[in-house]
């Protein structure tokens, strides 16, 4: 019975600790997103195409302000996209859920918005 019960606990225990790793590991938002951006001057559909190693980001943004090389980084759920154009920084600050994302942009003293996505 004692060996029923330490064998319980141990297969608790390690299921709990599957858990826990798998929802602190950080998403991978690698491949290509369509992306739609919504601001007071209008909508606009960008593409992203991105690639992950580790936390970090690195890719090309494609859309009205031309292609950019980005840099960005992923924390678990939450990523940071950034890029320069024609001297101006642009901030994509947001959540990613499977082949979703969404979240706020920043076009520095140029307004802000908002945007969903999908891969």
């Amino acid at each position: 019975m004692k060996k029923l019960f330490l064998s319980v606990i141990a297969i608790i225990l390690i299921s709990g600790l599957a858990v826990s790793v798998q929802a602190s590991a950080p998403m991978n938002m690698t491949g290509t997103w369509e992306v739609t951006v919504v601001t007071s001057n209008g909508t606009g559909n960008p593409e992203f195409e991105l690639k992950q190693e580790g936390n970090a980001l690195s890719g090309t943004y494609s859309g009205r302000f031309g292609e950019e090389d980005v840099t960005g980084k992923v924390d678990g759920n939450t990523f940071e996209i950034n890029y320069e154009s024609s001297g101006i920084p642009v901030k994509y600050t947001g959540t990613i859920e499977a082949d979703t994302i969404k979240g706020d942009v920043d076009f520095s003293s140029y307004g802000a918005g908002t945007f969903t996505g999908k891969r």
